[in-house]
């Protein structure tokens, strides 16, 4: 949405970023910003992380929402040690319940949503 948010067609649209392996980040040189990517250089600070690339950070980050496979996965990567580094910037987002019934049962299940914080004026 960050690249494309001044096309018309793109106004207003929302994005959901779901983290499955946080392990596996899309981490690159940072020669590969321009080369490969075609990413202009005024947008390098939304994937630069350690200086290299990492396009789940800029995912992250440009996101409107980031979810995970399950509520315990969600608590998990908050963690240091399980995070692979992107502890601090998760640490940014607020951690809400989403709940609700199936459409073939009753039964309930949970994703956890990581919603960002609103800044302070």
């Amino acid at each position: 949405s960050a690249f494309y948010s001044h096309y018309e067609w793109y106004k207003g649209i929302k994005t959901l970023f779901t983290i499955h392996n946080i392990q596996y980040q899309g981490r690159y040189g940072i020669e590969l910003m321009d080369e490969i990517l075609g990413l202009p250089e005024h947008n390098l600070n939304i994937v630069k992380f350690d200086k290299d690339i990492n396009l789940m950070k800029g995912a992250i980050e440009t996101s409107n929402r980031v979810n995970t496979v399950s509520p315990t996965y969600a608590e998990e990567i908050l963690d240091p040690w399980f995070s692979y580094g992107l502890d601090s910037i998760l640490k940014e987002l607020s951690l809400i319940h989403i709940s609700e019934p199936t459409r073939q049962a009753e039964i309930s299940y949970a994703v956890f949503c990581l919603k960002k914080k609103k800044k302070k004026k």
